[in-house]
């Protein structure tokens, strides 16, 4: 679970507003268009920039939509509201989880190897051609 521990920050906040700092960029740009004069040599070209920028920016809209949507599906799936659990809480709880579990099964598992490993010895003997006897040791 390699991603669980960047996920624990609180950087994924910082991906919708840097969409929307995009989003107020490329709307400012739009707006000086409009305003520039049909002689600005920047007229003729950025429009094409613009449009670039805008559909790129809807792909990243619709990208971040569908991670909201798939993050509150898993929130309920741990019953918790998709409402009030941010990111990098859930991400901290997975995380803090995953580490205490390593700690715990490090400290164990020698302990549940050393207590459950016996040999068993079987030895069985043809006494009949449809019987078996068994003998434990």
């Amino acid at each position: 679970m390699p991603h669980v521990k960047p996920a624990s920050k609180e950087r994924v906040q910082l991906i919708s507003n840097e969409i929307r700092n995009i989003e107020t960029s490329v709307g400012a740009i739009e707006q000086a268009l409009k305003a520039a004069s049909p002689d600005d040599p920047f007229s003729s070209v950025f429009p094409g920039v613009v449009n670039t920028a805008q559909r790129e920016l809807q792909k990243l809209k619709q990208n971040q939509a569908a991670n909201e949507a798939g993050f509150a599906a898993l929130l309920q799936c741990f019953s918790e509201n998709p409402t009030l659990t941010p990111v990098h809480a859930f991400f901290k709880i997975i995380d803090d989880f995953a580490l205490m579990f390593k700690a715990r099964i490090s400290h164990t598992y020698p302990l549940i190897v050393a207590t459950h490993t016996h040999t068993h010895t079987h030895t069985y003997t043809h006494t009949h051609p449809h019987t078996h006897t068994h003998t434990h040791t």
